[in-house]
């Protein structure tokens, strides 16, 4: 809904008729029915239950800046992917980098591995999340043993050369490793089959 403005001290001020709520939400407000908070019976409220505190006049506003699951996310209302008004400054970020939306698909990688730093360089585009973890896996093993290609045994926890490794689809294992995790397995089994 547009409202006339006027201009008081340079700063333009919405004229909003009686009876619409304050906050510019467009709702219309009930009739107040009681004297209390300086109100007369019969004339409408100011705005509607709940909407005194929205934006700005809320007393944890932090500039339309909001911090869940550790990605901080900024108000914007018309970004096709935002989440009740809000979208992830990662993605405007690095949409304004390329001068257009994200194709679909396309995953942005921090590269420092900290989810709520977006200094800048610290993105990557990724054009798939396959490629996404490919980059976090490399990541992690860099930042364990100092070798980006070196895979982590599934049983040891320990990173090696994929020389030393016998690996299969996503997972790598030193042959000792397996040997002493079967053998530890099967006489697990032989012992919860000899119980009485």
């Amino acid at each position: 809904m547009s409202y006339s403005e006027i201009i008081i001290n340079g700063i333009p001020v919405k004229l909003i008729p009686s009876g619409d709520c304050a906050c510019g939400c467009g709702g219309k407000t009930k009739l107040a029915s009681s004297t209390r908070k300086g109100a007369s019976k019969g004339v409408p409220n100011k705005y509607i239950h709940g909407h005194h505190s929205r934006g700005t006049n809320n007393w944890k506003w932090a500039g339309g800046r909001i911090h869940q699951n550790r990605y901080p996310r900024l108000m914007n209302k018309t970004h096709p992917h935002s989440i009740n008004g809000y979208a992830y400054e990662h993605i405007l970020i690095a949409e304004k980098a390329l001068g257009k939306p994200l194709p679909p698909g396309a995953v942005v990688h921090h590269a420092n591995g900290i989810k709520n730093d977006n200094s800048k360089g610290n993105h990557v585009i990724c054009q798939d999340e396959k490629y996404h973890r490919f980059i976090e896996k490399r990541l992690r093993a860099f930042l364990a043993c100092g070798n980006k290609s070196w895979r982590k045994c599934f049983v040891c926890g320990k990173y090696d050369d994929p020389n030393n490794m016998y690996t299969r689809d996503h997972n790598a294992w030193h042959r000792s490793c397996v040997n002493e995790y079967n053998r530890k397995n099967a006489n697990e089994r032989r012992q919860v089959c000899a119980r009485p």
